[in-house]
């Protein structure tokens, strides 16, 4: 894979995961992940071992299934309704890359409507993505750093 065409498909895989964020369908969601893959959003900014730190969220794979489920099954108060967002992803940098994998650094900013409240969510966001001949790109960990990941997480009824 050479270096443009890696970025272009990265892209377009990061793209194509916050449309289907966007649009609920998490389902599809989960499939884009590694089965030891963990969706982390960490309290400390600068924190690398996130597994021996408090975290918002650390979920692998039973956890992204459980959380799943929790959203779409309308019984907590806090997901329903689920709440309705647009992503923008931008600042795409290719931080490393290997013979199967590749780190890559992005900004994102979420704007999300509920119960008319309009917020907004920016975020660091770093993806470790795999890359296998005929499987595709698949994500082993995607960590997203809150700008105001040291203070108190609202209600958040969508999967960052």
């Amino acid at each position: 894979m050479d270096k443009l065409t890696g970025i272009e498909d990265v892209r377009a895989f990061l793209d194509y995961e916050a449309d289907l964020l966007d649009r609920n369908d998490y389902h599809r969601w989960l499939d884009l992940w590694e089965p030891e893959g963990f969706y982390i959003l960490p309290i400390e900014r600068e924190g690398k071992d996130h597994a021996d730190r408090l975290n918002h969220v650390f979920d692998d794979h039973v956890m992204r299934r459980q959380r799943v489920e929790r959203l779409l099954s309308g019984h907590a108060p806090s997901a329903a309704p689920i709440m309705r967002t647009v992503r923008f992803i931008s600042r795409l940098r290719v931080m490393e890359t290997g013979d199967a994998e590749v780190l890559v650094s992005s900004s994102l900013l979420i704007a999300s409507y509920k119960r008319q409240v309009l917020k907004q969510l920016p975020a660091d966001v770093t993806h470790r993505l795999t890359v296998r001949p005929g499987e595709g790109i698949r994500i082993r960990e995607k960590i997203v750093r809150l700008i105001d990941s040291d203070e108190p997480l609202g209600e958040l009824s969508f999967v960052l």
